[in-house]
C-alpha cells in the first residue's frame, strides 16, 4: 500500500509538471505569435525613453516663438521643421509624448481601480446595490465616452487634471460592467464554493478567491483604454477644447498645423499626427496580445 501511494504521489506530480510545461509552451507559442505586440511594446518604450531622454540632448525650448524661422522645412537645424510661430517641432513632439502619456497612464489607472472595485462589489453583493450601481452605469454608457468626457471638459474647464477627470470619468463604467460580469460567473464557481464551505466569510472569498480571477479582462481594456485616452485627449485639443495652448499636445499641434494643409507645410500637421497613430496602434496591438496571452495561460 505504501509503495502503491508512493507511485500515485509520483504520477500526480509528473502530471502537475506535465501540466506546467504545456501552459508555458502555450504562453511561449502566443507570445511568439503576437509579434504586433511586441511591436507595439518596443514603440510605447522608444516613445517614453525619447521623451526623457532626448530633452536632455536637445535643449531647444518647445515654448518659445521665433518669427523669423517660422515654417521652415525640416533641416539640420531644426530637424522636424518649425510651426506656424517658429516653434522646433521636435522639441514639441517630444514634450507633448510626456504630456499625453501622463493623461493616457492616469485615465486608465483611475478608471481601471475605480472601475474594477465597484464593479465587483456590485456583482458579488448583487440585489439592490447591483442594480442601483449598473443603472447608473446603463445611464453612463448611454453617452458616447468622448462626448461626456466632451461635456465635462467644457464645464470644468480645459487644465490637465480636469482632462484627466473627464476622462477617467467617461471610461470608468466600461470597466465596472466587464468587472461585474466576470464576478457574477466566479462567484458560484467551485473553488468560491470549497471557500465558503470551509469557513471563510463572505468578504475574504471575493478579496482572496473572487476578485483576483476577475481583473484579467479588466487589465486588457486598460491597455486599450491607454490608446482611447490618447486618441480623445487629441481630439479635444483639436477641437480647442482639451489642453490650453500652447502647451505641447499632439492634438492642438494637429489643429495648429492644419491650417496649412493647403499652402504645402506639411510637417506641421504630419509629424504629431504620425506621432497619435502609432501610440495608439501600438497600445490597441499591446491589448490584443494581453488577450491572446490571457487565453493560453
Amino acid at each position: 500500500m505504501a509503495i502503491a501511494g508512493q507511485a500515485a504521489d509520483v504520477f500526480e506530480a509528473v502530471d502537475l509538471r506535465t501540466l506546467e510545461l504545456r501552459r508555458s509552451e502555450r504562453i511561449v507559442l502566443a507570445v511568439r505569435q503576437n509579434k504586433l505586440a511586441a511591436a507595439g511594446l518596443a514603440i510605447v518604450v522608444a516613445a517614453l525613453v525619447l521623451s526623457l531622454v532626448v530633452p536632455l540632448l536637445y535643449t531647444v525650448d518647445p515654448l518659445k516663438p521665433s518669427p523669423d524661422v517660422s515654417l521652415q522645412a525640416p533641416s539640420g537645424a531644426h530637424l522636424l521643421g518649425t510651426d506656424t510661430f517658429g516653434r522646433d517641432i521636435l522639441s514639441r513632439i517630444l514634450h507633448a509624448t510626456r504630456l499625453d502619456f501622463e493623461i493616457a497612464f492616469s485615465v486608465a489607472g483611475i478608471a481601471l481601480a475605480v472601475g474594477t472595485v465597484l464593479g465587483a462589489f456590485a456583482g458579488y453583493a448583487g440585489g439592490i446595490v447591483d442594480d442601483v450601481v449598473m443603472r447608473i452605469v446603463d445611464l453612463m454608457l448611454s453617452f458616447p465616452a468622448f462626448i461626456l468626457a466632451l461635456a465635462i471638459t467644457v464645464m470644468l474647464g480645459n487644465r490637465v487634471l480636469f482632462v484627466i477627470a473627464a476622462l477617467a470619468f467617461a471610461y470608468t463604467p466600461y470597466f465596472v460592467r466587464l468587472t461585474r460580469g466576470e464576478v457574477l460567473k466566479l462567484r458560484d464557481a467551485e473553488y468560491a464554493d470549497a471557500a465558503r464551505v470551509v469557513g471563510n466569510p463572505p468578504w475574504r472569498v471575493a478579496y482572496r478567491h473572487v476578485f483576483p480571477n476577475s481583473v484579467a479582462p479588466a487589465v486588457v481594456l486598460g491597455s486599450i483604454v491607454l490608446g482611447w485616452s490618447i486618441l480623445d485627449a487629441s481630439a479635444l485639443g483639436f477641437l480647442g477644447i482639451g489642453i490650453k495652448p500652447p502647451t505641447p499636445e499632439w492634438g492642438t499641434m494637429v489643429a495648429d498645423g492644419s491650417s496649412n494643409i493647403t499652402t504645402g507645410q506639411w510637417w506641421t500637421w504630419l509629424f504629431p499626427g504620425l506621432a497619435i497613430l502609432l501610440v495608439v496602434l501600438s497600445f490597441n496591438w499591446i491589448g490584443d496580445g494581453l488577450r491572446n496571452l490571457l487565453r493560453s495561460a
